[in-house]
């Protein structure tokens, strides 16, 4: 395909794309289902169990910042059920029918409003600058229901981390930042630099883009989110002390399937 063939081909991606996100920021409410679960094996992967099985049953009314949620926890240590009910700016909650102390989010509501209010702005979220970059890590195909973006299975992970080495740079230097504002504790800090330099850097990117994630979205005509699927591994070797009796491969598995957008959402204290 010459260049000129090309581009109305990756202009058309990034116009969906744009439109995805756009769409999903207009929308006002959404109900979603998410199933997610994680194994853990050792490094020769003979033997493997699950650590991680749940879902979570959430309905959400972006314009009043109000919702609803119900987790369901299997093969996870503490409470199995907890309903979550966020109103007024506060968090109310019950854990196997056990109440939870009320959590006051008033403040972080109205960035959350402010924020989504800034997006909602935004005319287009990927620069025509943008347009090759993203082609050589995202697929889409058109099919008679929508559309479908999945991550290519073709990234080269090394090249990944250097072709964005100042922005995983930056990402380091924002998470130790925020950490700082947190804890004062010299061994946490020491920890955590340790694990981003673990998982930050060319070989580590390398090894886990070598395992081929898969990051999978659906969209109706309407070009809104019915289905997004993420499922990777990655692993921990001798190496990382902070993990010590931790090493081995994990296997994590997303599935969330989004509908009712748009329609009243009813939330009560649980």
């Amino acid at each position: 395909l010459s260049l000129h063939d090309a581009l109305p081909i990756l202009q058309a991606q990034d116009e969906l794309i744009n439109r995805v996100i756009k769409t999903s920021l207009q929308s006002k409410s959404v109900h979603t289902k998410i199933k997610v679960s994680m194994t853990h094996s050792d490094l020769e992967e003979k033997n493997t169990q699950t650590v991680l099985d749940g879902e979570l049953d959430a309905s959400l009314d972006l314009d009043k910042m109000t919702g609803k949620a119900v987790i369901s926890l299997d093969k996870f240590a503490g409470a199995s059920k907890i309903k979550l009910a966020l109103v007024d700016g506060y968090l109310y909650g019950k854990a196997d029918g056990k109440e939870l102390e009320r959590i006051n989010l008033k403040s972080q509501v109205l960035s959350w409003k402010s924020d989504l209010e800034s997006m909602r702005q935004v005319e287009d979220w990927i620069r025509p600058q943008d347009t090759w970059e993203l082609a050589k890590y995202i697929l889409r195909v058109k099919e008679d229901w929508g559309y479908l973006l999945q991550l290519s299975e073709a990234i080269d992970g090394k090249q990944l981390y250097r072709d964005y080495q100042q922005l995983w740079d930056q990402v380091k230097q924002e998470a130790l930042h925020q950490l700082l504002l947190e804890t004062s504790n010299p061994n946490i800090y020491g920890d955590f630099a340790s694990f981003i330099d673990y998982v930050l850097n060319e070989e580590a990117f390398g090894a886990f883009m070598a395992r081929k994630p898969k990051i999978l979205v659906q969209t109706d005509k309407d070009f809104r989110v019915t289905h997004v699927t993420v499922d990777f591994q990655f692993s921990i070797d001798q190496g990382m002390e902070i993990f010590s009796g931790l090493t081995g491969i994990f296997h994590v598995k997303l599935e969330a399937d989004l509908d009712q957008y748009d329609q009243a959402v009813s939330v009560e204290k649980p």
